[in-house]
Order: structure tokens, then sequence, then C-alpha cells
């Protein structure tokens, strides 16, 4: 399980390993303010070091978006196998912070 707390433009959450039989779950609160911004679900398909992917990688891939203020609590099912975070990237932030929970649960 990963948690992280999101408070600007250019954050990302620990990545965390979805095997294949595995679905990722993703629950997001807020936790100050209204939340204005777009949380980007990216995903690395291939990272240099197999324990954990570089941070910094040109190799995240945003897979899909979810509108931070739209709705404090989204469970999202994603298909492993791979890599995934949590991002929310420059020019998509205004205001709040956003705790994330990432798990995996079996299909």
């Amino acid at each position: 399980m990963i948690e992280n707390t999101l408070t600007g433009a250019g954050q990302f959450t620990d990545p965390i390993k979805v095997p294949p039989d595995h679905n990722l779950i993703i629950q997001v609160r807020e936790v100050t303010a209204t939340l204005s911004a777009t949380l980007s679900i990216q995903q690395i398909l291939d990272a240099s070091d197999p324990s954990r992917p570089n941070d910094n990688s040109s190799a995240w891939l945003t897979i899909a978006s979810l509108e931070g203020d739209t709705v404090p609590i989204k469970n999202t099912d994603h298909n492993g196998p791979g890599w995934y975070r949590i991002a929310i990237l420059t020019g998509e932030y205004a205001s709040g912070s956003a705790g994330i929970r990432l798990t995996t649960s079996p299909k």
C-alpha cells in the first residue's frame, strides 16, 4: 500500500507495482480546502530498475485523469502488470491538497 499527500504541481505519489493477476485500486480524498487539480494516472512501460522505477523517467505515460474537484473519493480499477503512480502535472493545479492511497487487489 502506498499513501501520499499531493499539495501542488509537479508532485507524484510513490510508485506501486501491480502484478498481472491484480488490479490497481486508487482512493482519493480531500485533505485541505477544495481540491482544484487534475490527478493523472501514470504507468511506466520500461523501468531501468525493476525494484522501483526512476521518478523522473520520461517513460512514465499518462493513461487517464481524475478531476480532483468533482468527487472527494474515487475508486478506479486499472489492469496490471506494471508500475503506477498518481501525478499532479505542471499547469494542472490551482488549490488544495489530496490524500492518495494506492493498493492492489486480486482480479
